[in-house]
């Protein structure tokens, strides 16, 4: 029986090759007829081919095997590393991510799931969703991954909430089916959003929402939305309404010019403008025309805002009419009073000059009504002098 070496070892390949081409042809001829001893040296050669061939055919096959074996440690070694890849990615989900079995028992979980619920893998391996969650929980859990695999399609949980003991938090988990090359279903994966922040804020955001709200159409001032280029009103609260005499159904959607509110159309352009530029507006004093035809006056302030893609204005108008009106009362009366004191100057500059006056024809009288006590006037000195007395 030939040993390994044989097979394995590159000299015996060459002696073979080597016999074979040294080798007589006659060997190839012989006849049956032929002696013993000149059979037994024809087959030398023949044995010497056999035993290389083998060599050959076990250097071949080693070969192989070598290029199998390698190339099956090049595809462990590229299994592992997308495995080890696909472990990173997996646990790289910023939320919660886990595989079940066509057992619906679970697998593996991502580390942000781990550590978010306090559990080592150990825990969660070969679990099924009542052994983790609370029945009810684990109900719909379970339930849902079940008709992910039924379905063949993904499967929204909707919201649901945990609790710790101390907070209550609330989540969301989506499950669709793994399907492999084949078409056979090996299980489900998921994913579990914590939406209790989201949630929360949405509340809040409502809350607030209710809050503007019932201030908007509350405010005694006019309080709008407007598009700033068109002017076009969005909403009006109803203080607007009142006291313009408009309804909401005919202003929204509307300009204010095509309502005729603006007194003066070149204080518009300059609101345009101020809003443009510095992207808010203070206490602009301006003048509407109401429905009735009659004028008020406010201070305009306003906040550019974004609404839709579309830069809009956040007004609110103050009423000033009556404060106007006032002023102007104030100012007219004041004119008044100046015009009056004006009046008195001149009456008390009109007094003393008359006082003056008195004082002068006083002595003047009596320098006259001496002269007439003189007996020698002339007549017509005398008739002067008495004209004078007459004043």
């Amino acid at each position: 029986m030939l040993s390994r070496r044989w097979f394995s070892g590159k000299s015996a390949c060459i002696a073979g090759v080597f016999a074979v081409l040294c080798s007589p042809p006659s060997w190839c001829f012989s006849s049956p007829l032929a002696d013993k001893t000149t059979a037994s040296h024809n087959l030398l050669p023949l044995a010497a081919l056999m035993l290389g061939a083998a060599c050959i055919l076990g250097l071949v096959c080693k070969a192989a095997l070598a290029t199998k074996r390698r190339q099956k440690r090049q595809r462990t070694r590229t299994q592992l590393q997308r495995t080890a890849g696909l472990q990173t990615l997996f646990d790289s989900l910023p939320y919660y991510a886990w595989l079940k079995d066509e057992q619906n028992l679970y697998v593996v979980a991502n580390r942000f799931f781990l550590d978010g619920f306090g559990l080592d893998s150990h825990e969660i391996e070969g679990k099924t969703d009542f052994d983790i969650w609370p029945a009810d929980i684990a109900f719909r859990l379970s339930k849902d991954s079940s008709e992910a695999t039924s379905k063949t399609a993904t499967v929204d949980t909707g919201d649901y909430i945990i609790s710790d003991g101390n907070e209550e938090r609330q989540f969301r988990s989506v499950h669709f089916p793994i399907i492999d090359a084949q078409g056979k279903i090996l299980g489900t994966a998921g994913t579990t959003r914590d939406i209790t922040r989201k949630k929360r804020a949405e509340e809040q955001l409502k809350i607030s929402e209710e809050k503007f709200s019932k201030f908007f159409y509350s405010s005694p001032n006019w309080l709008l939305v407007a598009t700033v280029e068109e002017g076009r009103y969005i909403d009006v609260n109803d203080a607007f309404c009142k006291m313009t005499g408009y309804s909401r159904q005919e202003v929204i959607g509307k300009t204010s010019i095509e309502f005729g509110l603006w007194r003066s159309p070149e204080d518009r352009k300059q609101v345009v403008s101020m809003l443009n530029s510095k992207g808010k507006m203070d206490t602009f004093p301006c003048s509407f025309r109401m429905r009735d035809g009659s004028l008020r006056d406010f201070l305009w302030s306003a906040v550019v805002i974004e609404l839709d893609g579309e830069k809009c204005a956040l007004s609110t108008l103050m009423d000033v009419t009556e404060f106007e009106q006032a002023r102007r009362d104030r100012e007219r009366l004041n004119e008044q009073l100046n015009h009056a004191q004006k009046m008195k100057a001149i009456g008390t500059l009109a007094g003393g000059i008359a006082h003056d006056l008195n004082n002068l024809l006083t002595g003047i009288k009596g320098r006259n009504s001496l002269l007439m006590t003189q007996e020698q006037l002339q007549p017509a000195v005398r008739q002067g002098l008495e004209e004078i007395d007459a004043y």
